[in-house]
């Protein structure tokens, strides 16, 4: 199993972190004055810069998301903890993340490391929270490298 940019439990914050991005959209009848923001969570301005097509594509992406998913998804992450649970997994499991993502840390993340038996912990330098399109070519090198040690 490999876990990207994910955490053990939600941020701390809960609904008053939320709670502004649900009135935008609800003013807004769309997530459009939500994509700057989550682009600045999700990525660098290194990238911004360096693959500006990619970026708008994404950003446009983000913008056109419906209201209903956008808030069904943060429904499911507002609120949950499987830090518990995490010592019973038995999968072999690589955890990683981007060095700079303000979204899922980087100690949530190697919390998760620590609390999977054998889990393994890997940080991608100069990326945020979608390190797999920010620096695909690392991540693809860890990706194969994991599952070649797993196989």
């Amino acid at each position: 199993m490999m876990l990207c940019g994910t955490s053990p439990t939600s941020l701390a914050g809960g609904m008053a972190l939320w709670a502004p991005r649900f009135e935008a959209i609800n003013g807004a009848g769309s997530v459009e004055p939500l994509a700057d923001g989550t682009m600045e969570r999700w990525f660098t301005s290194a990238f911004k810069a360096r693959r500006p097509d990619r970026w708008t594509q994404i950003r446009a992406t983000v913008a056109a998301t419906t209201p209903a998913g956008y808030l069904g998804c943060a429904a499911a992450i507002i609120r949950f903890d499987v830090q518990q649970k995490l010592p019973s997994v038995k999968t072999p499991t690589l955890v990683v993340c981007g060095d700079d993502d303000p979204s899922t840390p980087p100690a949530g993340n190697r919390k998760i490391a620590e609390l999977i038996p054998g889990a393994r912990y890997q940080e991608i330098a100069e990326a945020r929270h979608i390190s797999m399109v920010e620096q695909p070519d690392i991540f693809n090198r860890i990706m194969q490298d994991w599952l070649s040690s797993v196989s």
